[in-house]
């Protein structure tokens, strides 16, 4: 295997890693105080993932997100444009347009509390959407996050997502003469996991994933990266397999090579929780 073979597997492997990962994306309108326009348009990525629960599909995302979303549908000099999802960033995509998003319609919760140490969010996805995403996204399946051992031991770590910097401001045209406001490239950065936080961290009621970014190579910042998956690959008689294991809330800020994320099996009850009152609800 030549070098152009390796690096063939390696960016199929990559964009296999991403067949989870779903952008809410869309363009928005800085306003004056009389609500006219006073920017261009201006364009959102923010990271997430979708996992199913009993067959339904929610897709994950830090609980920040979904608050700086709600504050901009609120906001009275924001008016926003468009919501969509961008779901064609995994391996030979079979459409790669943007699915249009009622946000504001959707069901949806969110938990950002600094002192537990918890920072998720979950927006329950219809069989529309969910039908849509099927064409490129596979879910994280239940088994996968509800099975998760507290002995679990693994080999290694990367953390997905779209670091701003990767996400271009300008007006380009798609392959169909559309006009797209903005494009966005994907990130996957190793990670070594610390056995605790800096002792100038604070102390959080859940425990809270915490690691360094080993190589971050030509990325300057992660910021952007925030609630994307954190993957943690391990080995059992011969077989390779990974589990999400985290939701990447946050970076140190007195060192942003250091990394924390919400540990699903350590706050799994509340997103069963959550996912069971979104079930009970009309959709």
């Amino acid at each position: 295997m030549d070098a152009r073979d390796i690096d063939k597997v390696q960016q199929d492997f990559r964009q296999w890693l991403f067949r989870h990962v779903v952008l809410i994306a869309g363009t928005y309108y800085q306003l004056d105080d009389s609500r006219q326009r006073i920017s261009d348009p201006l364009p959102f990525t923010y990271s997430g993932f979708i996992m199913s629960f009993e067959g339904v599909w929610f897709l994950v995302t830090a609980g920040h997100v979904i608050d700086t979303l709600d504050n901009f549908l609120k906001h009275r000099n924001i008016e926003i444009e468009e919501f969509s999802l961008i779901d064609y960033l995994g391996l030979n995509p079979t459409d790669r347009h943007p699915i249009p998003f009622d946000y504001g319609g959707s069901q949806r919760y969110a938990c950002d509390d600094e002192a537990a140490g918890l920072d998720f969010g979950l927006i329950r996805l219809s069989p529309l959407y969910q039908e849509l995403l099927a064409v490129n996204v596979t879910p994280v399946h239940d088994k996968n996050w509800l099975l998760q051992r507290e002995d679990e031991t693994f080999l290694g770590y990367l953390m997905l997502g779209v670091p701003d910097e990767y996400v271009t401001r300008g007006l380009t045209v798609g392959v169909m003469g559309e006009t797209i406001v903005g494009m966005a490239g994907s990130a996957i950065l190793a990670l070594r996991r610390l056995d605790s936080p800096p002792e100038w961290a604070k102390q959080t009621r859940y425990r809270r994933f915490v690691a360094e970014i080993m190589n971050p190579g030509d990325l300057t910042s992660i910021t952007g990266m925030s609630s994307g998956p954190i993957l943690g690959f391990a080995e059992k008689e011969g077989r390779h397999y990974y589990r999400v294991i985290a939701i990447q809330s946050s970076q140190d800020p007195r060192n942003e090579r250091i990394v924390y994320g919400c540990l699903i099996r350590s706050f799994g009850q509340n997103i069963l929780d959550c996912m069971n009152s979104l079930l009970r609800e009309e959709v």
